[in-house]
C-alpha cells in the first residue's frame, strides 16, 4: 500500500471560489469503480481511524 494526501475542496470566503485544501493523509489500497448516477474510478484509501473511503483520483496524491 502507498501513502496518499487527501484533498478536498473548500470555500474560499474571499474570493468566493472553492479551493482545493489538505485533507489529511490515508493508504492507497486499489482502484475502484463507482456506479452511480454513471461509472467512474475511484481511489479505495484507507484513513488512519481505520475508515475506508472512496475518492476521486484527482483528490489524492501519491507521496511515497
Amino acid at each position: 500500500m502507498r501513502k496518499v494526501i487527501v484533498y478536498k475542496y473548500q470555500r474560499n470566503a474571499v474570493t468566493k471560489t472553492h479551493d482545493k485544501v489538505e485533507y489529511g493523509t490515508g493508504l492507497f489500497h486499489e482502484w475502484g469503480l463507482e456506479c452511480d448516477v454513471g461509472s467512474y474510478s475511484v481511489a479505495i484509501v484507507e484513513r488512519k481511524d481505520g475508515t475506508i473511503e472512496m475518492i476521486a483520483p484527482d483528490m489524492i496524491k501519491f507521496i511515497e
